[in-house]
């Protein structure tokens, strides 16, 4: 229950997010320069959390 409550306060921010700059990036509105501080700010959003959350869960199933 824990690691679903932190899926589900980080996971939509970090989906809106990627969606929007994504799209930026391709339509030529965010320069390919940005895609450091781009990555950067999805690692602050938390998304190494929520990979090593999935990743657990994996080894969970797969241990049963």
């Amino acid at each position: 229950e824990e690691e679903n409550n932190v899926i589900s306060q980080k996971l939509n921010d970090i989906k809106t997010y990627v969606d929007e700059a994504l799209v930026n990036f391709i339509i030529g509105k965010k320069p390919m320069s940005e895609w450091d501080s781009y990555v950067q700010q999805v690692k602050n959003m938390g998304i190494d959390e929520i990979i090593e959350i999935y990743q657990n869960a994996y080894e969970r199933w797969l241990a049963r």
